[in-house]
């Protein structure tokens, strides 16, 4: 199946850097294997996973409380920086373990790139103060299952614990 994806870059109060991405994308899956699929890496204790860092997780579709995540084996408000892999593919990252929905926290969205500490301060994300995430795979059936994502996760905590 093709999708399409449709974009606006909004930056209050100063003046955005770098180069407007498309404000639309189509995509075929035969053509770009990014259009298949939608995952995110969290990593702590670094940029990106970089020498500095500690640990990664990558997660598919689906919503990871602050419980869902320990549970994973990370540790709480230690996230660091993003990685969001797919054309389709989004993650809307929380302040609070429960997606704010108790107290009034930072939320923000973050497309497909990488987000290391200044692109998520830029993002108004306080650095090792995400809680809870949800990661959107926008193209509906496109990308991996609920199953599919259980599994990957497992996979990585297994990874994780044996670095």
């Amino acid at each position: 199946p093709e999708g399409r994806q449709s974009r606006q870059v909004y930056c209050p109060g100063h003046t955005c850097e770098g180069p407007k991405p498309r404000s639309e994308r189509s995509c075929s899956e035969e053509d770009d294997p990014l259009c298949k699929i939608c995952k995110v890496t969290i990593y702590g204790g670094g940029n990106l996973g970089r020498k500095e860092g500690k640990w990664h997780l990558r997660l598919g579709p689906g919503k990871y409380s602050s419980s869902d995540l320990e549970h994973q084996g990370v540790k709480c408000d230690d996230i660091s920086s993003v990685k969001v892999e797919g054309h389709f593919c989004s993650t809307v990252v929380y302040e609070y373990g429960d997606f704010n929905k108790q107290h009034q926290g930072f939320k923000a969205t973050l497309e497909e790139g990488e987000y290391d500490r200044d692109a998520l301060a830029a993002n108004n994300v306080k650095d090792n103060d995400i809680s809870s995430l949800e990661v959107i795979n926008k193209a509906g059936s496109v990308g991996l299952g609920g199953a599919v994502a259980f599994m990957l996760a497992v996979l990585s905590v297994v990874e994780m614990r044996a670095h």
